[in-house]
Formats: C-alpha cells, structure tokens, sequence
C-alpha cells in the first residue's frame, strides 16, 4: 500500500495520505514526497487545484496546517496568503472554509 496517492481529473488533483492503521500520521519520507508532489503541481499548467485529504475518518494527526505551508512553500509554490485560503470537506461531507494563514518564508 502506498502511503500517498495522487489522481488527477479535469485539472483538480486529489493527494491522499493513505496510513489510516495510524491516523494518516506523516513521516519524514512522507513530507519528501509531499514536497516533490507539489512542485511537480507547481509546472503543471493542467493543474489548476489541489485537494489534499486523509483516508480512513482522519486527516492527519502528524502536523499542523502551518507546517503543510512551509513544506508547501518549499516547494515553489506562490507565496501569496490567497493561494493558501480556500474551501475543504469536513469528514461529515459539510463544506467549511479552509484557511492555512500567512505563509512561511
């Protein structure tokens, strides 16, 4: 079993931790991935969103959002507070704002 997955459709990617025996709790290798992921999302021009999400009823217990900005950042993309701000679906189906607050330089 692969600890992440990744698909794509009509310019949405879907990255999935996928640990959920552990409540997707993210090791180090984990965070390389996650890393190279994104900055390959970063010069794909059909990539237009990301949706990023935990399998089993958990997200994650390893970090906290602020830390996913920083990994994120790392990795080229655009450093502006907008890019980060966005909507999720809570593990109930509901819709709730999203935010990941100020970007890590």
């Amino acid at each position: 079993m692969e600890d992440i997955s990744v698909a794509c459709e009509d310019g949405v990617a879907r990255v999935s931790l996928n640990r959920p025996e552990v409540r997707n709790a993210v090791r180090l290798s984990m965070w390389r991935e996650l890393a190279a992921i994104f900055g390959r999302f970063v010069r794909d021009k059909d990539v237009r969103a990301v949706i990023l999400t935990g399998v089993g009823g958990n997200f994650s217990v390893g970090s906290t959002p602020p830390l996913i900005a920083k990994i994120i950042m790392k990795a080229g993309v655009p450093s502006r507070k907008s890019d980060l701000h966005g909507f999720a679906v809570n593990n109930n189906g509901e819709r709730e704002e999203n935010s990941l607050g100020e970007p890590v330089r």
